[in-house]
């Protein structure tokens, strides 16, 4: 059979978690035999194509015809630290009837896919000041600087490790935030509104809730030098003597106008592990706070013959995490 093109995969991009179906245009892509061989029953499906995404081979794909594929796009293997698509070649080759790749018959689309992450319009300006937390760390002291919401996911729960493993060394996790609520930061107090128009109906506004984020900062470094821990204790350090706020733009489509201010301070010092855990790695933790972060408000309408249909406290902040 002669060689295959590929011309076109659509969509051309999707999420990093994978598992989404791409479908590949071409000419030469190889189908299934009429009638199938031998060894096929009527209910097999005979794979003739294999698909590559990135290096990583389709679990599944499958040639409707010689011109057209489909196949399951795995998942992103590399690193999660960029939210710009990442582009990666998508390969098709031939298969014989027992299921080994044709020589000769494989062709590649440089960039013909991209992984990345899904846009978020309006967010929060608590999803921002966090994005822009763990931004900061990433310029200012270490670029492999990651993020989870609690540490470990093995049945212990004091060793604070299987979470970094794999990682590459040296690190800085960022665990949380948890919430923090702060009274004293914003004014929280609910007023009555009396809208005037065709039709009149009060409302009790809920202005917003401000709330202070509290992070623990995890340093992991060889144990083979202290010499290497102590720096990035230092380095994080330094960090919080300089940088002293998180700002964001108040209007996430323009970056460029009116910035908001979020105090940021470490509340506890850098605390060493007494000895090396022998696991191969030295470990520190710091806490740290964003101080003054807003949820957002609510309006909240309510009828005039009273006040029974709404909550007068207003909506509540959970102080044990997201």
């Amino acid at each position: 059979m002669a060689v295959p093109t590929l011309t076109t995969v659509a969509p051309s991009s999707g999420p990093t978690m994978g598992r989404n179906q791409i479908a590949l245009t071409g000419t030469n892509f190889r189908v299934a035999p009429v009638p199938p061989p031998v060894a096929y029953t009527s209910t097999d499906e005979q794979q003739t194509v294999a698909v590559w995404v990135n290096g990583v081979r389709c679990s599944e794909a499958f040639a409707s015809s010689t011109t057209t594929a489909v196949a399951e796009v795995p998942e992103w293997r590399g690193l999660h630290s960029t939210l710009t698509p990442c582009a990666v070649d998508v390969t098709i080759a031939n298969l014989s009837d027992l299921g080994v790749v044709i020589t000769g018959e494989t062709v590649t689309l440089t960039n013909g896919y991209a992984y990345g992450r899904p846009s978020m319009v309006n967010s929060t300006p608590l999803q921002r000041v966090m994005e822009e937390t763990i931004a900061l760390f990433r310029r200012h002291v270490l670029p492999n600087t990651g993020w989870i919401k609690s540490r470990d996911y093995d049945e212990s729960t004091s060793d604070h490790l299987d979470s970094t493993q794999r990682a590459t060394l040296p690190m800085i996790q960022l665990v949380g935030p948890t919430l923090a609520e702060a009274k004293d930061w914003g004014n929280v107090t609910p007023t009555e509104e009396l809208n005037t128009g065709s039709t009149t109906a009060w409302h009790r506004h809920q202005r917003q809730k401000t709330v202070h984020l509290v992070w623990q900062l995890d340093g992991y470094t060889s144990d083979r030098s202290d010499n290497e821990a102590i720096n990035l204790a230092n380095a994080v350090s330094d960090f919080f003597t300089i940088i002293k706020w998180v700002r964001i733009p108040a209007d996430p489509t323009l970056p460029n106008g009116t910035q908001w201010n979020h105090e940021m301070e470490m509340t506890a010092p850098p605390a060493f592990d007494v000895a090396p855990q022998g696991d191969g790695l030295r470990h520190f933790r710091v806490e740290f706070e964003v101080r003054g972060v807003d949820m957002g408000a609510q309006d909240l309408p309510v009828t005039e013959t009273g006040w029974t249909a709404f909550d007068p406290d207003g909506p509540t902040v959970t102080t044990d995490g997201l």
